[in-house]
């Protein structure tokens, strides 16, 4: 029998990663590694990413890199990916994870495909790691798999992937915790792993926030500024020896460094973790020169590049590239631990309906074979009617009970995928979750850093309006809950830091915030001194119509204007 071949690639943002795994006796063996440059820019919108991947995947299918018989397992873009670590209750997880997946996901669940899984489980309580990603963004995914001729098994999330690859170069379990660095372009992500539970979080330094950090800082173009990054800048060099790209590139990861360590708190503090006692990292952005001697000096963590190839028997070039393409291939082996798929589950069921075509003809040629046998009973032996009609019906009721149970899986399909479809509206929207974190991202200096953004609802603030005001909530108004009103984000909550005077820094601040589209500037909600440096928080009113206020004002005006409007 021949080998069987699975792909795994990785939907990256510059480049495509490509592992073909060669399947026998359940033992995996590498095919080939291949990566792909989408020569695209930083700042390239979807059409052209979308055109970039059709013609590599074009490409690869002429190459017979892929063929129609393979099995593909991809990972949608981690930058539109949303993960959440969840913790519930063992018992009440089927009732409960709707529930919390409703809170969690900053969009109505109806407008994402999610999957989860369960990582760990301890003291009647389950970790589960829960990824959604937008409808409109899977249906790309999958349209332009179809102009390329192909189709996905399956959607992975790149972080679970990298998680999985690891656990499987250590043998299904790691001995000792370790937390795996994944720098991409357009996102990164922390993936502890400790035995075999697992802990993610998304980090907000990118590929894209060092490069972009040096092309404004030292006025280079984008080329200029990722040759100096590869090939140009040691981040091991000894101080008195960094140049300027240096100095840029340094300050970018030391606010890496700042989150990197703000997760290991959290996950020591929060969920009872060990700190990890190495730190891997893999990506694209991984092989910065000296990165992992600077990772480590700063954070006193024995610190490497990731190789999820070291239990096969092949050395493969720039190893840290392929953990999320390996990954999603060894889940869509079924030889990793958990395995998650964000393919719509319309889609999911169209796939197990034709891989179930050989038993739905199969049954359909039972029953042709017993209404020619019972044809052939009353036509020969016409003495025998009654035994050999009572026969086919005893046949006849057995085909009909195999029909049965197929309709009766059927219908449990169906009624699933309703319960999913019926999933009822969230808080807030992703997208202006991670618009907002980007265009923050771009005006804030060196000195200054994010720890987290919270969106705030006009319902939040009406809550707020009316304990303060006797019951009575902003100008005497009443909001229903359940109304689009009462959902809609009016306001973002930031809290980060920063080292200098913010005096100084405050002004300057609140006119770049002012420019950023949909913003109507920012007020001081809280200040905190710490040893060496400040923590602040700050509301910053949104201006989605851009008439240039705050978009709070303008519900509450318009509210009290309408002559048919309810008061207290």
């Amino acid at each position: 029998m021949a080998d069987k071949k699975i792909i795994g690639i990785d939907f990256g943002h510059e480049t495509l990663k490509y592992v073909a795994l060669s399947i026998a006796s359940d033992k995996p063996g590498i095919k080939e590694c291949k990566s792909a440059d989408l020569n695209l820019s930083i700042d390239a919108d979807d059409s052209a990413w979308r055109e970039a991947v059709i013609n590599v995947l074009k490409s690869w299918k002429s190459e017979k890199l892929i063929q129609s018989e393979d099995e593909l397992y991809i990972t949608a873009p981690n930058d539109q990916v949303l993960i959440r670590a969840l913790k519930i209750k063992t018992d009440d997880i089927k009732t409960q994870l709707e529930q919390e997946a409703d809170k969690q996901i900053p969009v109505s669940l109806d407008k994402v495909d999610w999957d989860s899984v369960i990582v760990g489980e301890d003291n009647g309580q389950s970790h589960l790691v829960l990824a959604a990603v937008k409808k409109e963004i899977v249906e790309n995914i999958i349209s332009l798999l179809a102009e390329a001729g192909l189709e996905a098994n399956s959607i992975d999330c790149g972080a679970i992937a990298v998680g999985n690859a690891f656990l499987h170069s250590c043998g299904g379990e790691a001995e000792a915790s370790a937390a795996i660095l994944n720098i991409g372009m357009a996102a990164s992500d922390l993936i502890i792993v400790d035995g075999k539970k697992i802990w993610i979080r998304t980090l907000p330094v990118t590929g894209k926030t060092i490069v972009s950090s040096v092309i404004k800082n030292l006025n280079l173009s984008e080329e200029e500024a990722k040759k100096a990054i590869s090939t140009q800048i040691n981040l091991a060099a000894p101080a008195g020896e960094e140049s300027d790209v240096l100095k840029n590139v340094r300050a970018t990861m030391s606010r890496l460094v700042m989150e990197i360590t703000r997760s290991l708190t959290f996950f020591k503090s929060q969920l009872g973790g060990e700190r990890p006692q190495k730190l891997l990292v893999c990506g694209g952005y991984s092989n910065i020169p000296g990165l992992t001697d600077f990772l480590s000096g700063r954070l006193k963590t024995d610190t490497s590049n990731l190789n999820v190839f070291q239990t096969f028997d092949k050395t493969v070039e720039n190893a840290s590239l392929y953990p999320q393409a390996m990954g999603c291939a060894l889940a869509g082996a079924g030889l990793t631990p958990y395995a998650i798929n964000i393919l719509p589950k319309n889609v999911q069921f169209q796939q197990m309906l034709e891989k179930k075509k050989f038993w739905i003809a199969a049954s359909a040629y039972i029953f042709a074979a017993i209404f020619i046998a019972l044809f052939a009973i009353v036509t020969v032996k016409s003495k025998d009617v009654k035994a050999q009609a009572e026969k086919a019906d005893n046949e006849l009721s057995n085909a009909t009970a195999l029909n049965s149970e197929i309709v009766k899986i059927q219908k449990q399909i169906n009624k699933k995928q309703l319960e999913i479809d019926e999933i009822h509206r969230v808080i807030v929207s992703r997208d202006l979750y991670v618009k907002a974190l980007q265009d923050i991202s771009r005006v804030l200096p060196s000195n200054i850093w994010l720890s987290g953004i919270e969106n705030i609802t006009f319902g939040d603030i009406y809550e707020k309006d009316t304990l303060e005001n006797d019951n009575a909530g902003p100008g005497s108004m009443i909001v229903d809950e359940k109304s689009e009103l009462y959902t809609r984000p009016v306001r973002l909550l930031i809290r980060g830091g920063y080292y200098g005077n913010w005096m100084e820094e405050m002004p300057k601040l609140q006119k770049e915030f002012e420019k950023i589209p949909g913003f109507a500037g920012f007020t001081q909600r809280r200040m905190t001194k710490e040893k060496k440096y400040y923590t602040f928080e700050l509301d910053v009113d949104l201006d989605v119509n851009y008439n240039g206020k705050p978009d709070v004002d303008d519900i509450k005006a318009a509210y009290n204007s309408k002559s048919g409007s309810r008061r207290r």
